[in-house]
């Protein structure tokens, strides 16, 4: 469904109406013919479908005051859509918001909506990657308990590369020990996107989300990026 944003005439559009899909990147607006994506069935695709469908069944699971609950506590929390206009979730959406961000770091639902966070996000400081080694530096020594993290990462992309689109990241792992600020992510990296011997030259992007583990909310977020070398 396309969300469209009228000005004068027309201020704004994303999404697919026909065969057009509009869409804008640094460039600006623009609008391009629908090609139906490939559905690979991956391994990590399918396991977002099965998270999916258990939080589904988990709202229909719940009490009807909890979900009442959740409903009362839209105005809380904001979002933003697709062309930056502030959007109030359902509450089952921002329960599968929050529950999915747990769910992915590797912790447990939460059952009641929460309140704002008040939690801080973890920074990268450095990231070094070479054919023998991909080493992500952070802000804090350990986690604090109340956080957790999720590392994500993209393949090799070109050297010419200045920024990263959502769709190329992939995550390598949650909730990893930081050893005094440091996490060696190389035989994580490689069993995803394979040997980082052939692809020196190339760079990749990487970013941190924490998560906030009594809310489910992502207080932040920081990405990186570095060259592979030889």
């Amino acid at each position: 469904m396309a969300i469209i944003k009228y000005g004068a005439a027309l201020a704004a559009a994303s999404g697919k109406i026909g065969g057009m899909v509009f869409s804008r990147n640094k460039a600006g607006s623009y609008i391009r013919t629908y090609v139906k994506p490939i559905n690979p069935g991956s391994v990590a695709q399918q396991t977002i479908r099965n998270r999916l469908t258990g939080l589904i069944q988990a709202w229909r699971g719940l009490t009807d005051a909890q979900r009442r609950a959740w409903n009362a506590s839209t105005g809380n929390f904001t979002s933003k859509n697709r062309i930056g206009d502030v959007i109030f979730l359902t509450g089952q959406q921002l329960f599968n918001k929050f529950s999915s961000n747990l769910l992915a770091a590797g912790e447990s639902i939460v059952l009641t909506p929460p309140l704002n966070s008040d939690e801080s996000a973890v920074t990268i400081e450095s990231l070094v990657v070479s054919s023998s080694e991909l080493t992500i530096s952070i802000d804090v020594a350990v986690v604090p308990v109340t956080a957790a993290v999720i590392v994500r990462a993209t393949d090799g992309l070109s050297a010419g590369r200045s920024n990263s689109y959502k769709s190329d990241f992939k995550q390598i792992s949650a909730n990893p020990t930081f050893a005094t600020n440091d996490y060696d992510a190389k035989a994580v990296y490689e069993s995803i996107f394979g040997l980082l011997s052939g692809k020196a030259g190339q760079k990749v992007f990487l970013e941190i989300v924490t998560i906030d583990i009594a809310s489910g909310q992502s207080v932040g977020s920081s990405k990186i990026s570095a060259i592979i070398s030889a």
